[in-house]
């Protein structure tokens, strides 16, 4: 998803640049009103393209940073020698759970499976 909307908002701006910089240049003609008509209609088309590619950077970093995280906890994680007895805890929000080592480690995986999707997808 985040990929082809990227490539989508990129031929959206190089199309209303091209158009822009084709008027721009008989934009000379005074009282033309459809002529800047046009050109604002094109500006308001780079910016909404501009402001959608932004939101889908934004979401491919937080992705990215989440994967990370999950990935440097397992590492963390898998150095600690298993024992039944042990205590582990998952952060929710503000607080903490209590959980066993699989289940934290199934809850890590698929948040893993889910940041990817969204880069993919």
């Amino acid at each position: 998803k985040s990929k082809k909307a990227d490539e989508k908002l990129k031929a959206n701006q190089a199309a209303a640049a091209s158009k822009m910089a084709a008027m721009s240049g008989s934009a000379g003609v005074a009282g033309d009103s459809s002529l800047s008509k046009e050109i604002m209609d094109l500006k308001e088309q780079l910016r909404t393209s501009a402001k959608d590619m932004n939101i889908v950077q934004a979401s491919v970093m937080t992705a990215e940073k989440s994967l990370k995280v999950n990935e440097i906890t397992i590492g963390e994680l898998e150095g600690i020698p298993m024992e039944e007895e042990r205590k582990m805890y998952r952060g929710i929000g503000k607080m903490f759970m209590m959980q066993s080592r699989d289940e934290i480690f199934d809850h890590l995986k698929g948040e893993m499976k889910d940041d990817e999707k969204k880069l993919e997808g």
